[in-house]
């Protein structure tokens, strides 16, 4: 008699991520949610009105960040 050799698998550990709490916008979404041009909101990100992040040639800002804008 033979033995045969199982297969041993690693058990898979699925780590899940987080939803993140506060949505984040590229610069054409929240031009539609503040009902402006891209431009001036591109130029609102410049000079820091609106908190933003320029990644990979992009605007992206934080939907608090909106808010707070409307806000004020």
């Amino acid at each position: 008699m033979y033995m045969t050799k199982e297969k041993l698998t690693k058990p898979t550990i699925e780590i899940p991520q987080p939803a993140p709490a506060d949505p984040i916008y590229t610069i054409h979404a929240a031009a539609v949610i503040l009902d402006c041009n891209e431009r001036i909101l591109a130029e609102k990100f410049r000079k820091g009105v609106i908190p933003g992040k320029k990644k990979m040639g992009k605007w992206f800002t934080l939907h608090s960040n909106l808010v707070s804008y409307i806000q004020s």
